[in-house]
This record gives structure tokens, sequence and C-alpha cells, in this order.
């Protein structure tokens, strides 16, 4: 696929003719009544729950971590008290 290709795909989902500057509208009846169905049915394709995430960063102007460093001391802060299910880290 194209570099043009991929903008008219981005535009088409942006309610934009990929083409001209006319827009759609994407507020229209056929719109409506798809999420009034979706709605009806979330429960069969969602679930809620609570997550515990740890967002972590290593930002020190490139700086290439020690080897010696305990980096479970950085994951785990707050060590039995709170364990995450999910980790986000930065380099």
């Amino acid at each position: 696929m194209g570099e043009n290709t991929n903008q008219e795909v981005i535009d088409i989902i942006l309610g934009k003719s990929g083409t001209s500057d006319r827009t759609y509208d994407t507020n229209t009846k056929l719109q409506n009544f798809i999420n009034v169905e979706l709605f009806k049915q979330e429960s069969l394709f969602t679930t809620i729950d609570f997550l515990k995430v740890n967002v972590s960063s290593w930002n020190i102007g490139g700086v290439k971590p020690m080897e010696e460093m305990d980096i479970r001391k950085w994951l785990f802060p707050f060590e039995q008290n709170f364990l995450p299910d999910i980790f986000v880290i930065g380099f």
C-alpha cells in the first residue's frame, strides 16, 4: 500500500474524502443504529476489570543503566504491597 493510499484510508476514517476537502456526515442514521446495537450487546464482547499498572521511564540523557543495578527495586518499589498486572517501560 502506497503512502497516498494510506492517507486516503486515514482521511476516510476521519470522515474526509481522500481526494477532496468534502467531509462525510459520520453521524448518520446507519451509524446511530450500529452504535445502539453495539451498546445493546456490549456485555458479549466487553469485560471490565481493574488492573494495577507500573509505568516507569529510564531517562537520564541516553546513559545506559549500570550492569550491577538491581532493577527489581525500580520495578517493585513497594515490594509486596503493590504487585502490578502490567508494566509499561520507556527507555
